[in-house]
């Protein structure tokens, strides 16, 4: 059983789980949970707390911004760039709601009046026999997606104790995360 599914029915029988400051679990209940239900969680027990500081902490501010960005379907740099968004709002809004956010700008005057951007150039390096661009992506141009994978699955790697890189052997979430990162694209599509 995965560590949301082991939460999710747990939480259904009336168990509170937290964690506690020096990082343990703990359990409270009205009733005995049943001892199936205490076994799994015994079993994956490093999953269930990794899931539940995933909840708790902030969104990182590189997803926040994607987030936002998707909701009104443009890219986080337009974004930054238009001075829509500030550097400092990716730190101090990160757990703010992104829906509400991306409203807040989409009903500013500065969002209605902005111009338009402009057509990219198609087929201007298209001479015959002319030189030919080649791009190389790495990750310092990497797609905001694809950063926002590798930054997440890598911080999940720092303090899961199951995960191993190494040997490719991941946790439930580390797996997950390590699957979303394998298939984001490095390159940006436009």
């Amino acid at each position: 059983m995965s560590a949301p599914d082991l939460i999710r029915r747990l939480t259904e029988v009336g168990v509170v789980l937290s964690i506690v400051q020096d990082g343990h679990l703990q359990l409270s209940a009205d009733r005995q949970p049943p001892e199936e239900l205490l076994t799994e969680l015994v079993r994956c027990k490093p999953e269930v707390i990794a899931a539940l500081k995933a909840v708790n902490e902030p969104m990182p501010p590189s997803t926040w911004l994607i987030s936002v960005a998707r909701l009104l379907d443009t890219q986080p740099a337009a974004l930054l760039e238009g001075k829509f968004l500030q550097q400092c709002d990716l730190i101090e809004l990160a757990r703010a709601d992104a829906e509400l956010v991306a409203e807040t700008v989409r009903n500013s005057p500065a969002w209605i009046e902005r111009p338009p951007l402009p057509e990219p150039a198609v087929g201007q390096f298209e001479e015959a026999g002319a030189d030919r661009q080649h791009t190389f992506v790495t990750a310092a141009t990497a797609s905001p997606y694809w950063i926002a994978a590798r930054d997440e699955y890598i911080s999940h790697l720092m303090i899961c104790h199951d995960c191993y890189a190494p040997r490719k052997h991941y946790c439930s979430l580390g797996n997950d995360l390590r699957q979303s990162y394998d298939h984001t694209p490095m390159e940006v599509n436009e």
